[in-house]
């Protein structure tokens, strides 16, 4: 399997792969969650959250335990910029995997985001902070 291979590249392009496979490669999936610097957030076909990476736990400043169960957008405050977004609702209702950059106004944060349907009917969704970037792409138009 090639999911540790250490280019970004070769992960998401076997991502697709792992999701929709039959063979228990489920585990190896969430152990890469649990390393990866990324974000990573599991939701059911309600939107309901199923997983989330430590990483998630950081960025939001929440556990947990405090937000598995809960749909999105009562889970917190980014929950409902997230939702609004047309991309989320197309990779949720349309399953085809879509990929936006958005700015969380709440936290400041720009964000570059994909999401990836998943066979039992939820989605997977991937968040970088692209702040940095974002910022110095403006700096250089600015100049």
């Amino acid at each position: 399997m090639e999911i540790f291979h250490y280019e970004r590249v070769d992960v998401y392009m076997n991502l697709g792969r792992i999701l929709n496979s039959d063979k228990g490669e489920e585990s190896l999936l969430i152990e890469f969650f649990e390393v990866s610097k990324d974000a990573f957030f599991i939701f059911d076909k309600n939107f309901r959250i199923t997983y989330i990476n430590p990483q998630v736990e950081s960025f939001l400043g929440t556990e947990r335990k405090d937000v598995i169960g809960k749909v999105l957008w009562d889970a917190f405050t980014l929950g409902k910029e997230f939702a609004i977004s047309e991309e989320c609702y197309r990779a949720m209702y349309d399953r085809i995997p879509q990929f936006w950059e958005m700015f969380f106004k709440s936290i400041n944060v720009w964000a570059k985001i994909g999401a990836y349907p998943l066979k039992n009917g939820g989605l997977l969704v991937n968040v970088r902070d692209i702040t940095r970037r974002k910022y110095k792409e403006l700096e250089l138009e600015e100049n």
